[in-house]
Order: C-alpha cells, then sequence, then structure tokens
C-alpha cells in the first residue's frame, strides 16, 4: 500500500467521515467567529484593551472546567456530551446574531455570549481528541490527526476570507445565524454516529479520577514537556489573534477584507503542510521536531511583527501556519499514543486546562498594545516564547 493510500484509508472507518465532516463545519464556524467577534469589538469600542479583554472570555471558563472536562470525557456517553456541548454554541451564535439586527448589542451582551463559547469550547477539545482516537484503530492515528488538521486549517482559512466578504455584503447579524445553522448541522451528524465506545466505568470518585490524571501527566516527562509548550504557545504565540484586527486596520491598512486574507493566511500554510506531510512516511523523533517547529513559530511571529509591508505579513504568517500544523499534529500524537485508553480524557482535559494561560495572554497583548503598540506586543511574545523553549530543552533532555 503506498503512502497515500495509507493516508486516505482512514477514510473507510464512517464515523471518522462523519467526525472529519464536523471537524470541516466547527473550523469554518470558528474561524468566522474569531474575525467576526475581533472586527465588531473594534468598531463597537475602539479599544485594543477591551477587545483583548472581551476575546479573553472566551478562553476564562476553561481555567475552571479543562481538567473537570476531562474526568466528564471519560466517564459519560461521548457522542452525547458533544451534542449538548455545541447547542450551546448554536444558541449563542444566533442570539448574538439577534441581538446586533436589533442594535441592542453592547459590550456586556458579547462578554455572556463569548464567555458562553468558552463554555462549550472547555469540553470540546477534550472531546474531539478522544472521539478522534475512537473512531479509528491506534496504527491510524498519526493519519487521521494530519487529516482532521488538515480540515481544520483549510476550513479557518475560507471561514475566516469568506467571513470578512460576508460582512461587507450582508452584514455581521447575518454572519452569526449563518455560523449558527453550521453548528445545528454538526449535531445532525453527531446524532447519525455509530455507537462510540461507552464511557470506561471507574468506581474511584471523581476527586479521585482527576488526581490520577494529574499525577500521570507529572510522571511522564514527555507528556509534561508537550502540556507545558502547549502552555506557553497559550500565553505568548497564538494571543496575536486577540491584536489581528489592529495590524489590518491601523498597520497594514488592509480593513476587514485583509484581514479575512490575514486570519486565512496560517490555514493556507497549514494545508500545505498536510499535504507534504501526508507524501511522507511517518515521522520519527516527534519529541525533537516538536521543539524546532515551535522554536520556528516564534520566528514567524517576530517577522510579521516587524513588517508593515501586506505581502511580507501574509508570507510570514502562512509559514507559520505551517510550522504550526507539524507541531500540533505531533504533539497531540504524541498525547495520545503514549496515554492509556482508560485516561486519554483526562490527560486531554490537563491539555484543555493550559489554555488558561491564552486570556491572561489576550489581555496582556491588548493593553501592551494600548501602551506601546500591537508590533512591540506581538515581538515580546514571540521572543519570551523562543527563550522558554530552550529553557524546557534543558530541563527535560526527553523531547530531544
Amino acid at each position: 500500500m503506498s503512502v497515500i493510500e495509507a493516508f486516505l484509508n482512514v477514510f473507510s472507518y464512517r464515523n471518522f467521515k462523519l467526525l472529519w465532516m464536523t471537524t470541516i463545519l466547527s473550523s469554518f464556524a470558528r474561524f468566522m467567529d474569531i474575525l467576526l467577534l475581533g472586527w465588531f469589538v473594534l468598531e463597537l469600542t475602539n479599544s485594543p484593551t477591551l477587545l483583548g479583554l472581551i476575546t479573553a472570555c472566551r478562553f476564562i471558563p476553561i481555567i475552571f472546567l479543562g481538567a473537570i472536562s476531562g474526568v466528564l470525557v471519560d466517564r459519560f456517553d461521548r457522542r452525547k456530551l458533544m451534542m449538548l456541548v455545541i447547542s450551546l454554541n448554536v444558541m449563542s451564535s444566533l442570539f448574538t446574531g439577534v441581538f446586533i439586527f436589533k442594535d441592542l448589542i453592547q459590550e456586556w451582551h458579547l462578554i455572556i455570549f463569548t464567555l458562553i463559547n468558552g463554555v462549550a469550547f472547555s469540553f470540546l477539545l477534550p472531546l474531539r481528541s478522544v472521539i478522534l482516537s475512537d473512531v479509528i484503530d491506534d496504527n491510524q492515528l498519526e493519519n487521521a490527526i494530519n487529516l482532521n488538521t488538515f480540515a481544520m486549517n483549510c476550513m479557518g482559512a475560507l471561514g475566516a476570507s469568506v467571513a470578512g466578504i460576508l460582512v461587507v455584503q450582508f452584514g455581521i447579524a447575518n454572519c452569526y445565524y449563518i455560523q449558527g445553522v453550521l453548528h445545528l448541522i454538526q449535531i445532525i451528524l453527531f446524532s447519525r454516529m455509530d455507537e462510540l465506545p461507552p464511557g470506561i466505568p471507574d468506581p474511584s470518585s471523581f476527586k479521585n479520577n482527576l488526581i490520577q490524571g494529574l499525577k500521570y501527566v507529572k510522571e511522564n516527562k514527555v507528556i509534561l514537556a508537550t502540556i507545558a509548550i502547549a502552555f506557553l504557545w497559550n500565553l505568548f504565540i497564538y494571543s496575536y489573534n486577540s491584536v489581528m484586527s489592529v495590524f489590518a486596520r491601523d498597520i497594514l491598512n488592509v480593513g476587514v477584507k485583509g484581514l479575512g486574507t490575514l486570519t486565512a493566511a496560517p490555514g493556507i500554510g497549514a494545508a500545505i503542510m498536510t499535504l507534504y506531510l501526508a507524501l511522507r512516511k511517518k515521522v520519527e523523533h516527534k519529541g525533537k521536531v516538536v521543539i524546532l517547529s515551535s522554536f520556528a513559530l516564534g520566528i514567524c511571529l517576530m517577522a510579521f511583527s516587524i513588517s508593515s509591508f501586506f505581502p511580507l505579513s501574509f508570507i510570514a504568517l502562512v509559514v507559520f501556519g505551517g510550522m504550526n500544523t507539524i507541531y500540533m499534529i505531533l504533539s497531540q500524537t504524541i498525547l495520545l499514543i503514549k496515554t492509556p485508553k482508560n485516561i486519554r480524557g483526562r490527560v486531554a482535559g490537563v491539555r484543555a486546562q493550559v489554555i488558561m494561560a491564552l486570556p491572561f495572554g489576550m489581555a496582556a497583548m491588548g493593553i501592551l498594545t494600548e501602551l506601546t503598540s500591537a508590533a512591540v506586543a506581538v515581538a515580546l511574545g514571540a521572543g519570551l516564547f523562543m527563550i522558554s523553549i530552550l529553557i524546557i530543552v534543558l530541563i527535560i533532555p526527553e523531547m530531544r
């Protein structure tokens, strides 16, 4: 069997096909939301600080729910839990659209709706990760993650660029209605899945289940390092998204359509990199490659921060997307393959928990942007991230 045939063989699993379709819809809707929220808050308030704070609200619930959600994922019916969680996204999108259409929207409404999406997000991360391992054999897991990442990034790029066009043509309210419909279709697709493996019965208390997951992460150095890098990625790297609209409007002067193009750029790079990875055999020395790709992320973001020339900024983000894909695919593969099935939800929950760093990173990014500039804020984050990666390599040599 050729590399491509082996890669595409994962589509022979019916549940994976349905999961892959929901990934397409979810990613399209999520990247639409990133653009819509960022642009609308900036237009409504003209405050980079409020932009950072409101955007950060999407990730505040995970501070309290990340590890807890992983325990629930291990204990309960994951398919039904997923449908319940996505219904929160449906409600939030539709209500946001109605409030904007009726001209009733205020900053505190956006905070509430963003927090609701944050509650859903706290469960979606561990749920999607563990359901992926439920619907595919372990020997096909890396290919499945690769394909899932390909769908996520391609639709992310399309969602952001299309949203920029739709805002101009139809207005933000209608974009939120579309987003709600995309979430609703996901619920229908999950309802058509064959039954997934049930949650693993465990007589231990909820508290003991939680402690077991934390203890496993602490004792496995490679998993600990992978999750530590994820924490730093959220704190210093991904927070650049919260000021992307500032770059588009005030530095590059390209407006909302240009913002859509910039937001789509990492997805384009990710799609190209996913295809490249599909054409080669499985990556060896995954830990070392995770370290190298992480360091490259900092370099790309540094280049983006100092550019005031739109084509160069676009190229920097395309390369950033490619490096980020290597990092995301391999780090997720490490976490799933090195974790026993009965605690994968809890480890995925701990991985989700570190996203708690993101609201702090976004808030800091907004404040630094207002005090200095978006370019200085992003460059500082990129520099601190690269220094932190070097420290991890020194402390945990198992990742080399």
